[in-house]
């Protein structure tokens, strides 16, 4: 569906082809690309087909659709690909909402949203409370266009990395984002990323060392820290955060079947 030829990689793209895929030779990241543009094509046509059928049978008003993902890809974006990585290519997705009547055709906010708030927020458009014990947030004010507390920052968290993470040599890390800045440290407390993302949204320039931003490193390690507190985040290793779930024996055996040649196991 898509020309190869011409695809327009973004400004902080490095095309060459990570270590595990270069067997296979030729332009191998257009190609990737052309075919995840494919992809996208096809689900937004069958998300078509379905605000049709919600049309078609009078369900639209009563209805809340939700166009959202789980996670982005990186699509070369700092030489890298998939997920499990704090820049905003693997974290900044979608969530987009329709409910005729609550939610104001073309709103726009910059209310930062994390997965665990999809539910509170969902069950609060429809008028419901949240279950107690549940770690989210309910934003549905933000989705009305109404003003309300908000989130300074959210969490992002890669209490165990597997395959295309250790295959680009990414540990556990852990950070936050805020509306300005995206802030990671590996789970050892190493610094990794800092970046301005209004100054810089293709995040070329990591500021992580920069004595001018010291002060802002230590209130964004503090607000992460406070997050860690309030999760229950340790910040362990990733054998050692299988071993205290007790999933030791389900992670070899996974292991063994996904990386047979080269398995991360842990002895129990």
């Amino acid at each position: 569906m898509y020309d190869e030829s011409k695809i327009n990689r973004r400004p902080n793209a490095r095309s060459e082809t990570p270590e595990p895929f270069r067997s296979l030779g030729g332009n191998y990241d257009a190609r990737v690309i052309a075919d995840y543009y494919a992809h996208i094509t096809a689900i937004d046509e069958q998300l078509g087909r379905l605000l049709d059928t919600l049309d078609a049978k009078g369900l639209s008003d009563d209805t809340i659709v939700v166009f959202t993902s789980d996670h982005g890809d990186m699509l070369w974006s700092q030489g890298m690909f998939k997920k499990e990585q704090p820049f905003e290519e693997s974290v900044n997705i979608p969530f987009i909402v329709r409910y005729p009547g609550v939610v104001p055709a073309g709103h726009v906010t910059d209310t930062l949203l994390s997965t665990v708030d999809f539910m509170p927020s969902l069950l609060g458009l429809m008028g419901m409370g949240t279950p107690d014990g549940i770690q989210g947030s309910d934003l549905s004010h933000a989705m009305r266009g109404e003003p309300g507390d908000e989130p300074s920052s959210i969490l992002l968290t890669l209490p165990i990395a597997v395959d295309q993470a250790t295959a680009q040599n990414i540990r556990e890390w852990r950070g936050i984002r805020t509306k300005w800045y995206t802030y990671a440290r590996w789970f050892d407390g190493d610094g990794w990323i800092l970046y301005d993302n209004d100054a810089d949204p293709f995040q070329l320039n990591n500021r992580i060392d920069d004595p001018a931003m010291a002060g802002l490193r230590k209130t964004l390690d503090a607000e992460l820290n406070e997050w860690l507190a309030e999760t229950d985040d340790r910040s362990l290793s990733w054998d050692d955060h299988i071993r205290e779930l007790g999933l030791a024996d389900v992670w070899n055996d996974r292991e063994r079947h996904m990386h047979p040649k080269n398995p991360r196991l842990i002895r129990t």
